[in-house]
């Protein structure tokens, strides 16, 4: 059977009451900082890539917890970050977060475009 991807894409756009530089500035500072922004996390570990962590959460199911894992290789760019996820069962994500100014004083915008990609055959081999 040929493997069939279902691919979702979302965008949303985020005002923070910061500056851009300083927005860019946490962006482009320790991602793990960044990453242990979501309650789900456990731990993070840098792989021998620097650009590259494997990434522990736990997450409820149905009353119960279980714990994944999953590579995750951070690309810095000018205005912003990008990052790759790379889950099990042929899953992946990228996320690209990228900072603009705002014609509000003292705000900036957080444009968050995440494309995900599941592949249903590996699901039916559950």
């Amino acid at each position: 059977m040929w493997p069939f991807f279902l691919t979702h894409t979302h965008e949303m756009t985020r005002k923070l009451r910061a500056s851009p530089e300083a927005v860019l500035s946490f962006l482009h500072g320790d991602p793990e900082r960044f990453f242990r922004l979501s309650p789900l996390i456990v731990s993070v570990a840098r792989n021998a890539d620097p650009h590259s962590y494997t990434i522990a959460e736990e997450i409820p199911v149905f009353g119960l917890t279980t714990q994944t894992s999953f590579t995750v290789i951070v690309r810095l760019v000018e205005d912003g970050v990008e990052i790759d996820v790379l889950a099990g069962l042929g899953t992946r994500s990228k996320n690209a977060y990228h900072v603009r100014t705002s014609s509000e004083d003292g705000v900036c915008e957080v444009v968050k475009r995440t494309t995900t990609q599941v592949c249903l055959n590996c699901l039916c081999l559950l």
